[in-house]
């Protein structure tokens, strides 16, 4: 097909230059068309984001008051823990006088008996045992005793260090005294 162009030249100009605006008017058209949908699409976004966060802020104001009561309870928590701490060191630093004397009486065998205990911190620990044993085989009973004191976890945790001494008094009666000294750790504590 051919075409043949009978407009005269003056004509042909505006006529291009007429379709060059009309393509340049499609082409605005269209991106203000497109910038119009990319806007609308970014403020419903920007909407659903506000609502949201709007109600992020009411969830978070109705939970405040439980949020602070939670707070202040972990507070005394931690508060409470910290004394609790306090009384377990001082507590596992000292002697339990209870459990050891109770140890001391459950080791000691038929046909002994005490005559003195004696506990000295001063210069360095240590707990003295006097007694007497009242029958002819006082040795033994007195190693006895030394075994049970020895083999009494409650007793030998605190003074795992026994030394004693056994004297007659007389045919039947012996007099011992026995001497205990904590550990290198207990006496630093």
């Amino acid at each position: 097909m051919i075409h043949v162009n009978l407009l005269p030249d003056e004509l042909r100009k505006i006529e291009r230059v007429r379709k060059v605006k009309m393509n340049v008017a499609i082409l605005a058209g269209g991106a203000v068309g497109a910038a119009v949908v990319v806007l609308a699409i970014v403020l419903a976004m920007i909407g659903r984001q506000v609502r949201a966060l709007t109600e992020v802020k009411n969830r978070l104001r109705a939970i405040t008051p439980q949020r602070e009561e939670a707070e202040g309870l972990i507070r005394n928590k931690q508060q409470l823990q910290k004394e609790l701490e306090a009384l377990e060191g001082f507590s596992t630093g000292r002697l339990s006088w209870g459990r050891k004397l109770n140890a001391l009486s459950d080791a000691m065998p038929d046909e002994l008996f005490l005559v003195k205990v004696q506990f000295s911190s001063r210069p360095a620990a240590m707990l003295t045992v006097n007694g007497e044993a009242v029958s002819e085989r006082g040795n033994e009973k007195v190693v006895e005793f030394i075994e049970n004191l020895r083999g009494d976890p409650v007793f030998i945790g605190a003074f795992p260090h026994v030394n004693y001494g056994i004297e007659s008094l007389d045919r039947r009666r012996k007099s011992f005294e026995i001497k205990c000294t904590p550990s290198k750790e207990k006496e630093k504590k």
